[in-house]
């Protein structure tokens, strides 16, 4: 009997041991201000477009998995995920929204309120509010409409330039351990950022007092941050207007003389044609709001300043 008794305590101690072991082995350090400990494996941070995806991988290096679905395609801010892709946020260390309104899905399904920031917070003063526009769609996208709140802040560098710094103390709040990779990453980030607003700031002739026209309403911060005036239609790139869209042009350009119109990508033949007819210079002017076909954020947004300061200051 005192034999088995033996044996018996001798498992329990056994057990005991092993027990320890396991969780000696989950490594745990200081919780940061959000909650969560911090574990050995690279943290997985979901986020809700590309321009955002970009500064946070720049800032979290190899620290990190920043994640942006693919599927959310070229306009994730009227995208709506798949209950998968929704999971997957859910399941995330960390989520990071735009703020501006962008992303409206989020509004609409249940986050863990602990691990999601708006890194657009202290930007809220900065925004751009508008009345509703005309309802439209882009291809299978549902129908909306450009009004209200203006989130394509990104557009205006020193706005992004803001934001960057919000994402990393963020960063370094939830994973105080990489402190000093992220301090890094965020100085790399900002003075490739500051070069590019420069950028901006030498496409637009100094004293520019001319309208341009936009195909779309969704450069607004572009225009309010570097000086140009803009005029705003709901023109798809893919589509050639009618005769009354057409109408509408020849009836502003004639009051504006505008002679340059920005298009999220490239326009039809016809309309290439009708608005060099008209003395209407087309500009491409991509808003890489979703993951771009090739390159990166840095070198879309350069392309795009050269095509403006090609424009703007010819002849």
């Amino acid at each position: 009997m005192i034999k088995i008794v033996k044996g018996i305590l001798r498992s329990l101690v056994f057990v005991i041991l092993g027990l320890s072991v396991a969780c000696d082995s989950k490594v745990k350090t200081t919780p940061g201000a959000l909650g969560d400990y911090e574990t050995p494996s690279p943290p997985q941070i979901h986020v809700v477009n590309y321009p955002l995806h970009y500064i946070t991988a720049r800032i979290v290096g190899e620290n990190a998995q920043v994640i942006l679905p693919e599927s959310s395609g070229s306009d994730p801010a009227f995208w709506r995920p798949s209950d998968e892709e929704i999971q997957a946020y859910q399941g995330s260390d960390l989520v990071l929204l735009w703020g501006a309104d962008f992303a409206k899905w989020v509004q609409n399904v249940s986050l863990p309120f602990d691990r999601v920031v708006d890194t657009g917070a202290s930007l809220r003063d900065r925004y751009i509010f508008e009345e509703e526009g005309v309802s439209h769609s882009h291809g299978d996208s549902p129908a909306h409409s450009h009004g209200e709140t203006a989130f394509n802040t990104w557009l205006d560098i020193k706005l992004l330039i803001l934001q960057a710094q919000a994402v990393h103390d963020t960063l370094v709040d939830r994973y105080p351990r990489f402190a000093t990779e992220f301090g890094d990453g965020l100085g790399k980030l900002q003075r490739d950022l500051t070069e590019l607003d420069q950028s901006f700031v030498d496409a637009v002739p100094a004293g520019f007092e001319q309208v341009v026209f936009a195909s779309h309403p969704v450069y607004q911060y572009f225009g309010r941050g570097y000086g140009v005036s803009l005029i705003s239609f709901h023109w798809e790139p893919n589509e050639t207007p009618d005769v009354a869209a057409w109408a509408g042009f020849d009836e502003l350009q004639e009051k504006t003389g505008a002679r340059w119109m920005l298009w999220e990508g490239k326009p039809t033949a016809e309309t290439s044609e009708r608005l060099k007819q008209a003395g209407v210079t087309p500009i491409e002017f991509f808003t890489l709001s979703g993951l771009p076909r090739s390159g990166d954020f840095l070198s879309g947004m350069k392309a795009n300043a050269e095509r403006l300061r090609a424009a703007f200051q010819s002849p």
